[in-house]
């Protein structure tokens, strides 16, 4: 199945335009690199989002930066999540924020899937470990899918790193179809405890991974890169956000992983568009 775009200033239909593609109503143009379209939005011009597009290119240079260094590991996580959905094969299902694509690791082969990041390096690996998977270069507050493009949206600890998480959500909802649900991860307040189990006692654990990662905390006070906003949520916090947005909350989760529950440091929350 392939996909269809929509601009991300106008929302009108994009087509191919010689090596790239083309909006058909306001003529924006959207480069393809080494297979991978570009949404990003550009200066100089209105976006859907009205984020400052200094700040994300800030965003773009740290996340390819991120990605370039370190190795991430919520795949117990990432399987919880999948488990309380159940994807089926011909479903569309999307990953807003996909990292190195760790989630299709648990995702039936045959579901219609797309990889959307603002890092392309984060794509360029999606893409050797999952070859049959759409990869695009996008932010989740700037979807460039039409309406009801996906039957599932996943955000796998990404949404919190989002510029504007409450437009994410809102753009979450726009390309649900009716009935359509979304998966998000999220962290909690108590991020000490998170960070500790997380990047430090994580069972599958290896010197060089442990290395990197506690670097990237140091980069912390260096000036250097990491991840450049993070949100956290006390239970209260996080159903007030959720119950912000136009999707109805189906449930809110502890995920042990592999620690305790009382030691979890994410929520798991499933959404539904309302109709369907």
């Amino acid at each position: 199945m392939s996909t269809t775009y929509c601009c991300v200033y106008c929302r009108g239909s994009v087509g191919e335009q010689g090596e790239g593609l083309r909006c058909e109503r306001c003529g924006a143009d959207y480069p393809v690199r080494a297979g991978i379209p570009d949404f990003l939005p550009r200066p100089g011009r209105p976006n859907a989002t009205g984020v400052d597009t200094a700040e994300l290119a800030a965003t773009v240079d740290n996340y390819d930066a991120i990605h370039d260094a370190s190795l991430f590991n919520v795949s117990v996580e990432m399987r919880e999540a999948v488990s309380r959905v159940r994807p089926q094969d011909g479903q569309r299902l999307l990953d807003a924020g996909c990292g190195m694509g760790l989630l299709f690791d648990h995702v039936p082969a045959g579901c219609h899937s797309v990889a959307l990041d603002v890092s392309h390096v984060a794509l360029d690996k999606t893409r050797a470990r999952h070859p049959h998977v759409r990869t695009v270069q996008g932010m989740g507050e700037a979807l460039p899918f039409p309406e009801g493009s996906f039957d599932l949206v996943f955000s796998m600890g990404s949404l919190e790193h989002f510029i504007s998480p409450e437009k994410g959500l809102e753009e979450f909802s726009r390309v649900l179809v009716p009935g359509g649900r979304a998966v998000l991860l999220l962290p909690k307040k108590a991020f000490l405890l998170r960070n500790a189990i997380h990047y430090y006692i994580y069972p599958n654990f290896h010197p060089v991974q442990f290395v990197r990662r506690a670097l990237l905390r140091l980069r912390r006070f260096g000036g250097m890169h990491v991840q450049i906003r993070d949100r956290h949520f006390t239970r209260p916090e996080l159903v007030a956000f959720l119950r912000a947005s136009p999707l109805a909350v189906e449930e809110v989760l502890d995920v042990p992983g592999t620690v305790p529950s009382a030691l979890a440091y994410v929520y798991l929350a499933v959404l539904r568009k309302a109709g369907g």
